[in-house]
């Protein structure tokens, strides 16, 4: 007997056609149903929904590698592993929430060929929220002992006002600065003269180079009148009180 031609072809279509179906779609599995499916490494797994798409995820159940190797995404015999970037639990390499070797936050993003942690950058200051240090020279981003770096409980620290007087930190108006404290005589000699240092030179107390947090310490007016630093339209300026 021969054997239908029509029939292969027919199976062969029908054959090609499930092959670029995918189960895990929202056309063919809106709910996301846990059906067999084959992820983008050709590993058998189940649709499951992951950061809110549907997706397949490799079964847990397998537990060696074709190569004979346990897999490396498990630990131990049958426990799955728990890195949210792993190929198991994310093998689309979504965005999705993780903490990195060093304890930062951060997200999954794709480094060459592996999806790893990668330290969250805040979109303004291209540097981690809650990273210390900077990444490339290993040193504090801040010296300023009043700072929320250094100083996030704001502990009544030593620190230097803009005019060298010896401060302390202290909260004014929820903010941690570097504030005056009983000094004996010099700080009536500040008092005195707010804008003059041990060389008689008078300086600006509210400029951005001394005061960078623009910090209410005392100053004098252009009229010259004793006042305060404060902000004015963004700028730092000396303000009559």
């Amino acid at each position: 007997m021969f054997a239908n031609p029509l029939g292969k072809a027919k199976g062969f279509l029908l054959h090609k056609m499930h092959k670029r179906i995918n189960p895990c779609s929202s056309e063919v599995n809106p709910v996301c149903q846990p059906v067999s499916c084959k992820t983008s490494t050709s590993r058998s797994g189940k649709c499951t929904i992951l950061e809110g798409k549907c997706v397949c995820v490799a079964d847990y159940a397998q537990q060696h590698s074709e190569e004979g190797h346990q897999d490396s995404q498990h630990h131990g015999y049958g426990m799955p592993s728990t890195d949210p970037c792993s190929e198991n639990l994310n093998p689309m390499c979504v965005p999705t929430t993780c903490t990195t070797a060093s304890g930062l936050l951060g997200k999954c993003s794709q480094v060459g060929r592996k999806c790893i942690c990668v330290v969250a950058r805040d979109r303004k200051k291209g540097l981690s929220q809650k990273q210390p240090y900077n990444s490339q020279e290993q040193r504090p981003r801040s010296y300023d002992p009043c700072s929320d770096i250094i100083n996030p409980m704001c502990k009544p620290t030593s620190c230097l006002l803009p005019s060298g007087v010896e401060g302390r930190c202290m909260l004014v108006n929820d903010r941690c600065v570097c504030g005056e404290f009983e000094h004996g005589g010099q700080q009536e000699q500040e008092e005195q003269h707010p804008q003059i240092n041990q060389h008689n030179k008078r300086y600006d107390t509210c400029e951005s180079q001394l005061n960078p947090r623009c910090s209410p310490v005392r100053c004098i007016t252009i009229l010259g009148r004793r006042g305060v630093c404060s902000l004015v339209n963004g700028l730092c300026r000396c303000i009559e009180k």
